[in-house]
């Protein structure tokens, strides 16, 4: 078996374990951030466990990669509402400058 194979496996499992964490974490209504969007699963992933109807719940996201914060914003386009899109921030920084983009008195 492959090194490559091996380590797409426990990635999965990886992100398998992070997602069951945050579904025992995160609430409906809660603010919450992605300090480096990546592609955007993680941001849409979060999204899905925050947003409600009401909307509230919103999702931070950062990241210093243009094309990081284009993925996220075409995968957001591609698999949620609009009225959820605009629960979701994305800035272009660095994670370490995310107090410059949070509201006042938020919880990190």
């Amino acid at each position: 078996m492959s090194w490559l194979v091996i380590f797409l496996g426990r990635r999965k499992q990886q992100k398998w374990l992070i997602c069951r964490v945050w579904r025992h974490v995160l609430h409906k209504g809660d603010i919450v951030i992605d300090a480096t969007c990546g592609n955007g699963y993680d941001t849409v992933a979060m999204l899905k466990m925050v947003a409600d109807e009401s909307g509230h719940g919103h999702v931070y996201g950062m990241d210093i990669q243009t094309e990081a914060l284009e993925n996220t914003s075409s995968l957001l386009d591609e698999t949620v509402t609009q009225k959820e899109k605009e629960l979701v921030k994305l800035f272009p920084i660095c994670h370490s400058r995310m107090d410059e983009v949070l509201p006042e008195n938020t919880a990190v």
